[in-house]
């Protein structure tokens, strides 16, 4: 019996599990996984998945410190802009 794990449309984090040997998934042919949002294929061997994934990870850790840096930028705007109204009250 193959299982694989799909996105739920409601619960994407969680997942669902696909039995491809029930009656009601015998029709689908290909990981519903595969279709979800923020989801990479993988192809090739092992050595360029893994380089694929390192390369995803990068990206992901850049955007991190690229939204941080905002937040701290926000923050400090909001700071800013309370000071202000502070001192004209």
């Amino acid at each position: 019996m193959k299982k694989i794990f799909a996105c739920d449309s409601e619960t994407p984090a969680l997942g669902c599990r696909v039995d491809f040997a029930h009656p009601a998934h015998a029709t689908a042919t290909a990981p519903a996984w595969r279709g979800c949002a923020g989801k990479m294929s993988l192809d090739g061997s092992v050595a360029q998945r893994l380089d694929q994934l390192d390369k995803r990870q990068t990206e992901l850790l850049k955007k991190i410190d690229d939204q941080a840096q905002l937040v701290k930028k926000l923050k400090d705007d909001r700071a800013y802009y309370r000071s202000k109204c502070d001192e004209k009250e």
